[in-house]
């Protein structure tokens, strides 16, 4: 039996409620990073994890639309804001992409390959963007490799978080929310 109209109804707005919730909650994150700048990389990671909770309740398109949403306000609200600009360039958007890798890549050696891929390209585009569009500080050499190698293991340890708290979330909090938006 199809559902009413009635019933697609409530379910986009509580789509949207929940979207919105998410994407108030990330923004205040990044913005947050904005102030305390030791916390400008580590609230960007938050947000991602919020981004992960809603992939694992909402449906594809509905987490886009949060990521864009969050993205559009965080770096309009404070432009020169590194913590944006990270969820801009990697922690926003990964955890959709990872979804996605996971969902429909079964061999792991791809699936690594692929997400070392992005990690690689998305740390260029965002060194390159914010070095000659923004005009950040250069650093040395050795430093820029340096920033390379940690930036890797970083999100190497980020992807095993989203791992960790995506099976947490679903086993024993979701259970208890009753959110039922997909």
């Amino acid at each position: 039996m199809a559902p009413s109209r009635r019933q697609n109804n409530r379910l986009t707005i509580r789509r949207l409620t929940f979207s919105a919730l998410m994407t108030a909650l990330s923004v205040l994150m990044l913005y947050l990073g904005g102030f305390v700048e030791v916390l400008d990389v580590s609230m960007a990671a938050l947000s991602g994890i919020v981004m992960q909770i809603s992939v694992l309740e909402t449906v594809q398109g509905w987490t886009w639309a949060q990521y864009a949403g969050g993205c559009i306000l965080a770096l309009a609200l404070m432009p020169f804001n590194f913590a944006g600009w990270c969820y801009f360039f990697l922690y926003g958007y990964y955890p959709i992409v990872k979804y996605l890798i996971e969902y429909h890549i079964h061999k792991r050696p791809i699936r690594i390959a692929i997400k070392s891929a992005i990690c690689v390209l998305s740390g260029a585009a965002m060194y390159l963007i914010l070095r000659f569009l923004i005009q950040i500080e250069d650093g040395s050499n050795p430093l820029f490799i340096l920033l390379g190698v940690l930036f890797a293991g970083i999100f190497v340890i980020y992807d095993l978080l989203l791992t960790r708290i995506s099976w947490m979330y679903v086993t024993k909090l979701k259970p208890k929310l009753h959110l039922n938006l997909k």
